[in-house]
């Protein structure tokens, strides 16, 4: 990925995960490891270096002071970087997402039943009906 094609990337994975709640609503979660990492990567993608200090202990949540400490650990990382790192971050969590989903499905598949409704489906919840 180079230049343009980084930036549009990186705008069109930060657009998806606008709407996009991860397993287990993990990015809807201000204080989850997972949501203040791409917060983090994408402060360094927009802004750059976190020059800003601290936010206070007396009156800023543990959430905030997590959120600076992520961006800070950052350190000098470019912009490019952090927009690659944001988009490969994005691409693990869907692609294990997705193969959670598989799991549950592979182990829990439902089957419809069409012999006893005349031809139309009946769905059985047991996971072991043929």
């Amino acid at each position: 990925m180079q230049g343009a094609s980084v930036e549009s990337d990186f705008a069109a994975a930060v657009l998806f995960l606008q709407t996009y709640n991860g397993p287990h609503r993990i990015l809807r979660n201000p204080t989850s490891s997972v949501r203040l990492d791409f917060d983090a990567l994408y402060q360094q993608a927009t802004l750059g270096s976190c020059s800003a200090i601290a936010p206070p202990l007396d009156g800023s949540s543990s959430a905030d002071l997590n959120s600076w400490a992520k961006w800070k650990a950052l350190g000098h990382l470019s912009k490019e970087a952090a927009m690659q790192t944001y988009i490969k971050t994005m691409d693990d969590l869907v692609h294990t997402s997705h193969n959670e989903i598989q799991l549950v499905v592979t182990v829990y598949e439902p089957s419809f039943d069409r012999s006893t409704t005349g031809g139309e489906a009946r769905r059985s919840d047991n996971p072991a009906a043929p």
